[in-house]
């Protein structure tokens, strides 16, 4: 009985701790910082249709964005040709992740960076995740050139359009 509640008080400040503040993590530096996002006064509203939410993709050129189903040969093949990839961890439960993906699209919608993006669900990604050092939702990740170990990281917690268009400059 004990360690099933030490486990749910574990579980509530894992959630609570994605919604505090950011974090950037640039693996090439090794350089990490901590700064407070703006307040967010509305949060994305919830269509009460997790199908909405299905793991995506963003394929961003010059000419906009469209979207694609994903796939892990998708991404494997972005990797493997060396593009910019991003990863946006989001979960249908979590009120940061509907806060955030306004801001996520907005910035999309304005970078003029070839980036081929994913939104990829947290509760179905545990492979990409370990592979990625993931640990909690709302986290973004940007690989540059395919290059894994170059990886960098926002978050987790609350982002704005700003953060996400200098997190895309590569």
């Amino acid at each position: 009985m004990k360690l099933k509640l030490l486990s749910m008080v574990l579980l509530s400040a894992l959630a609570l701790s994605a919604c505090d503040s950011v974090t950037v993590t640039d693996d090439t530096s090794g350089d990490s910082g901590s700064h407070n996002s703006p307040a967010i006064d509305e949060v994305a509203p919830d269509s009460g249709d997790s199908a909405d939410l299905e793991v995506n993709a963003v394929v961003l050129s010059e000419d906009g964005a469209s979207l694609e189903d994903f796939s892990q040969s998708a991404y494997d093949e972005a990797i493997s040709a060396g593009k910019t990839v991003f990863v946006d961890f989001h979960a249908t439960w979590c009120p940061t992740c509907r806060a955030n993906a306004p801001y996520i699209e907005g910035a999309f919608d304005k970078t003029g960076s070839p980036v081929v993006g994913f939104r990829a669900d947290f509760d179905t990604t545990r492979a990409l995740q370990k592979e990625l050092g993931v640990v909690s939702q709302s986290t973004l990740i940007l690989i540059p050139n395919g290059n894994v170990s170059e990886k960098r990281q926002l978050g987790p917690g609350l982002i704005d359009e700003a953060a996400v268009l200098k997190f895309l400059e590569v």
